[in-house]
């Protein structure tokens, strides 16, 4: 096979190239973008999710990054806004798309924990993250306006807010999705969890009120991280402050530590044959499938990625509701004593797949994804042309090849390359 290195300077006139030969151009251009799209940066690392091994592909899945001097090369002072990270972003694998994002925390004297949407998740995917770029010293809107949580998420509650212990105060936690749902604080303080900061309820008086309509028409799931501590009864993890019609109590019964989900008029279910050991974190979920098993739904129970527990044949005519919720109380009875770590609300039933990835993202980011050596040269780009190519923008693989070699040069940056394939193509006059 043989090589060409072309200066775009060179290629003037039509001319076509036969004969097998590829065609590697050197492009001058001064957009200063990757693959069209997204500006260069300094420096990158690429993040694989090595740690999912599932075959199904998931969508928008919001994976757990931790960013830290523990990475290769890695250093706060080399963002352009290294007091709150405004110039990191997140590519997909072939850099051809910005990925939505959250920072949940920064903190340039250790630990950064971020979420970002990988938009699709399967074994082995990867992910870059960028900084760097003079340009970005403003943090996207798309990170901060809840696009990282589609629409299927009712209320994200990260629960790692500072408050001061025993206070009372107005939206003390941010429900992260556009929904705007926050919680206020009604005694509780901090303590630590699986990702960063925790809230401690102490069984006595201690709550979170989420005064805002949640009220499903779909199906339901209810995630969260639970600490429980001790009990002397009925403990609620979130509960309808009242007991009528389609009403939600979301629980820990007397005596077994389980969990109980009961909707009034509606399914109800404890989960048997586990108990919780006080003092130890678990991840627990629990998801009500209004679509499944017929008319009646399916209930189903899982705690640290593993299903526990499915029950068929429950009523599933009432619209799941909790207005207003209280997150560790039911109404001024049935305290929480423990701790509690990013709650989630969703309208829909994911699969048994992503709830394990769920848990293994947060249970152990450095299982679930491997970090590489920060990258201060970024790999040149390549634009792929083919006569048999799909024409997709920004024709970064031979599949996605543009058809011309036209298309591939106005994609391109500079120092971009040009892979050109065998085939005759007919160039305009300039290029």
């Amino acid at each position: 096979m043989k090589t060409k290195k072309l200066n775009s300077k060179d290629i003037l006139k039509k001319f076509k190239i036969k004969f097998g030969i590829f065609l590697i151009a050197f492009v001058t251009c001064y957009s200063g973008l990757i693959n069209g799209d997204l500006p260069v940066p300094r420096f990158e690392t690429e993040i694989v999710f090595n740690g999912y091994d599932s075959g199904e592909t998931l969508t928008n899945f919001p994976a757990l990054v931790v960013l830290n001097t523990n990475i290769s090369g890695f250093s706060y002072a080399d963002f352009v806004s290294p007091a709150n990270g405004a110039d990191l972003r997140f590519t997909s694998t072939n850099r051809s798309k910005f990925l939505n994002y959250e920072i949940e925390n920064w903190n340039t004297n250790g630990i950064s924990r971020v979420w970002v949407q990988v938009d699709l998740l399967a074994s082995n995917t990867s992910v870059y993250a960028m900084w760097g770029n003079s340009g970005w010293s403003t943090a996207p809107a798309y990170s901060t306006n809840g696009a990282t949580w589609n629409a299927d998420y009712e209320a994200v509650w990260h629960l790692s807010e500072v408050v001061i212990s025993g206070a009372t105060t107005t939206n003390a936690y941010r429900d992260s999705t556009a929904n705007h749902r926050d919680g206020n604080q009604v005694g509780n303080s901090n303590t630590n969890g699986p990702i960063g900061l925790a809230q401690y309820f102490d069984g006595s008086n201690d709550y979170i009120n989420v005064p805002d309509t949640i009220v499903s028409t779909a199906d339901l799931t209810i995630s969260a991280w639970l600490r429980p501590d001790g009990s002397d009864g009925w403990d609620a993890i979130i509960n309808h402050d009242g007991w009528s019609a389609g009403n939600i109590h979301y629980q820990f019964p007397p005596a077994d530590q389980s969990l109980y989900y009961a909707q009034y008029n509606g399914p109800n279910l404890s989960l048997t044959g586990f108990a919780f050991a006080m003092g130890e974190w678990h991840h627990v979920v629990t998801v009500f499938d209004r679509s499944a098993g017929g008319s009646d739904g399916v209930l189903t129970f899982y705690v640290d990625g593993e299903l526990k527990q499915t029950s068929t044949g429950l009523v599933a005519t009432l619209n799941p509701s909790l207005t207003p919720g209280h997150i560790g109380n039911w109404d001024t009875f049935r305290y929480f004593k423990g701790a509690m770590d990013e709650f989630r609300i969703l309208n829909s039933a994911p699969s048994s797949n992503w709830f394990h990835a769920a848990w293994l993202t947060a249970a152990s980011n450095a299982q679930f994804s491997s970090y590489g050596e920060v990258q201060h040269e970024i790999p040149t780009p390549i634009h792929y042309v083919s006569p048999t190519g799909g024409n997709v923008a920004p024709y970064g693989t031979w599949a996605d090849a543009a058809t011309n070699i036209q298309d591939a040069i106005n994609a391109a940056t500079t120092n971009d390359t040009v892979l050109v394939t065998n085939g005759t193509y007919n160039l305009p006059a300039t290029i």
